[in-house]
C-alpha cells in the first residue's frame, strides 16, 4: 500500500480548490462532483468490504477535469495557439482498519492530456502513476505516451490529484495562475489548502531523503516502495473532528 490520505482533508481541499480554480476550468463543477463521488465511495466502503475506487469516470464514461483555452503558456501570449488540458485519475485502495477516515491507496494514477483548443484529436499525454513493488518502477513516477510507452519512468513527488491539477494550471496559464494564486480572494478561498499541500509534499520528500541517506545506491534507492507508505497527512497534522 504505497500512499495514504485523510478523506476529510481531501474533501476539504476539493471544496477549497474548486472555488479558487473555477475561472480556469471549463467544467467548473467537476471538482465539486468528484468530492461527492469520493463521499459516496467511502460511505459504500464503510458499509461493505472497505474497498474504495475513486476516479473521474461517471456514468460509464471518463469525465476529466478540463481547463479553459489558454494562450498564456508561452511568453509571446496572444500569438500562441489556444491550448487546453484534461486531467483524469483513478485511485484504488482500502479504508484503514483502525481509522475509516483514512484511505490507503494501493495503485492508480493521474493522466494529463494537452491539446490544441481547435478540434484536433492529437494530444500530448503523460501519466503520474502510483505503481509499487516493481523493479525499475519508482513508486511515484511520470511516463509519457509515445512510440515507446514504457520508458522513461521519471521519479515524481506528485501522488495527490489536486497537486497535479494545480501543476497543470501553472503550466497552461503560467503567470495568470500565479497572479490569481497570490491574490487575497484566492488565498481566502483556498483556506487550509496550501498548508495541507505543503504537508503532503514534504511527507514524500522526507521519505526520499531518508532513502538517499541510508547508504544504498542513491538512484536505485529512489525506486523503493515505501514501508509502510507515503503518508500524505501524517497523524499529527490530521484534524480531530
Amino acid at each position: 500500500m504505497p500512499i495514504a490520505f485523510d478523506v476529510r482533508l481531501m474533501q476539504s481541499d476539493l471544496t477549497a480548490f474548486a472555488k479558487a480554480s473555477s475561472k480556469f476550468l471549463a467544467n467548473t463543477n467537476r471538482l465539486t462532483e468528484l468530492q461527492a463521488q469520493l463521499a459516496t465511495a467511502v460511505t459504500n466502503a464503510r458499509q461493505g468490504d472497505g474497498k474504495v475506487q475513486w476516479n473521474t469516470n461517471h456514468g460509464g464514461t471518463d469525465q476529466p477535469v478540463k481547463t479553459r483555452p489558454s494562450t498564456s503558456y508561452r511568453s509571446h501570449g496572444t500569438s500562441a495557439k489556444p491550448l487546453v488540458a484534461e486531467i483524469s485519475f483513478n485511485l484504488v485502495g482500502v479504508l484503514s482498519e483502525d481509522d475509516d477516515n483514512r484511505l490507503i491507496v494501493s495503485s492508480g494514477g493521474t493522466c494529463i492530456k494537452l491539446m490544441w483548443a481547435e478540434d484536433n484529436p492529437n494530444c500530448t499525454e503523460c501519466h503520474f502513476d502510483i505503481h509499487p513493488n516493481k523493479i525499475g518502477h519508482p513508486t511515484l513516477h511520470t511516463q509519457f505516451i509515445g512510440e515507446v510507452k514504457e520508458l522513461p519512468r521519471l521519479i515524481s513527488f506528485f501522488a495527490h490529484p489536486l497537486d497535479i491539477v494545480e501543476f497543470i494550471l501553472m503550466e497552461v496559464f503560467q503567470d495568470r495562475w500565479r497572479r490569481v494564486r497570490a491574490g487575497v480572494t484566492c488565498k481566502t478561498q483556498l483556506h487550509n489548502y496550501p498548508v495541507n499541500q505543503r504537508t503532503r509534499l514534504i511527507a514524500v520528500l522526507q521519505t526520499y531523503t531518508g532513502w538517499l541517506q541510508a547508504g544504498d545506491a542513491p538512484l536505485v534507492s529512489l525506486q523503493m516502495t515505501p514501508d509502510p507508505f507515503f503518508d500524505l497527512y501524517p497523524h499529527e497534522t490530521r484534524p480531530q473532528f
